[in-house]
């Protein structure tokens, strides 16, 4: 079987850094029920990438990083909370954006409600 040359493939497609260490993670499946789940998952992408036009993935990076030096006690630099404001917004909406998928993605558009909104009211 050639998983790791699908794998690299589908990191072609890939967004960002942590959609790259996502597909890192990806193991097969003999569970026939996590198999038929993933497949239901990835009609329902494929549904909501055929029905819009535009996806919003902008901002939607990997700040592990970050989160992991603030739980320590640092302090980070102004560019790095942008980054994190960036983060922010953009898993906002998302989510705004999946909701308004339930028709063609029910499970995937159920995912989103596990999604914290933290706004603040100047950078909505």
């Amino acid at each position: 079987m050639e998983y790791n040359k699908i794998k690299n493939k589908l990191k072609e497609f890939t967004v960002s850094d942590l959609d790259k260490k996502l597909v890192d993670k990806l193991e097969p499946s003999g569970d026939f029920i996590v198999v038929k789940r993933k497949l239901k998952e990835t009609n329902e992408a494929k549904a909501v990438i055929n029905k819009a036009s535009h996806i919003p993935l902008q901002g939607i990076h990997d700040i592990e990083e970050y989160v992991q030096k603030i739980e320590k006690g640092a302090i980070l630099r102004p560019e790095k909370l942008i980054k994190i404001s960036d983060f922010l917004r953009g898993c906002r909406k998302i989510k705004r954006f999946m909701k308004k998928q339930t028709e063609v993605a029910p499970v995937l558009s159920s995912y989103s409600e596990s999604i914290t909104e933290m706004k603040d009211t100047l950078y909505q």
